[in-house]
């Protein structure tokens, strides 16, 4: 591998921090509306709320959920059947960390996402996406108004 030359200003950048959200729960209407919008069966939905309350009661401050080791936070183990995890209550609560994440509640951490294996994204975004969607869709500029202010007319 032969040396480059790199550019003064490469030199003198320096990294700033990423802001990150304050991890914090959301509301229990909130989320109880989002899962009524993923059309859960009722038996599934009610198990999915009792996750959600015991996780909240578990860490009722989301930012010590972060500070718990690892391996607590992951909640299933390689090679633990999904019925049997060692901490269950972060297993069972991946679906709400995602919504929260998807909603900027808060970010996962590289470890948690990478340790955790198979986080289901697309499962959790389909009832936050309508919402999200149509929600965006309503403030979004009409075209007449797009187009006069692209030629600067308001």
């Amino acid at each position: 591998m032969t040396a480059r030359h790199v550019s003064a200003a490469a030199l003198t950048a320096t990294a700033s921090p990423v802001e990150r959200p304050q991890p914090q729960h959301c509301p229990e209407e909130q989320y109880v509306e989002h899962l009524h919008n993923q059309g859960l069966h009722p038996q599934y939905l009610s198990a999915k709320l009792r996750h959600y309350h015991a996780f909240k009661e578990r860490w009722p401050v989301l930012a010590d959920w972060f500070d718990a080791p690892l391996v607590e936070r992951v909640g299933r183990l390689p090679g633990e059947p999904h019925h049997q995890p060692t901490h269950p209550l972060s297993f069972r609560a991946r679906s709400y960390l995602i919504y929260l994440a998807l909603l900027s509640q808060t970010t996962l951490d590289y470890p948690f996402t990478l340790a955790a294996g198979q986080l289901r994204v697309v499962d959790t975004a389909v009832g936050w996406a309508s919402t999200w969607v149509s929600t965006s869709w309503s403030r979004r500029p009409s075209r007449s108004a797009s187009i006069a202010h692209r030629h600067g007319r308001r």
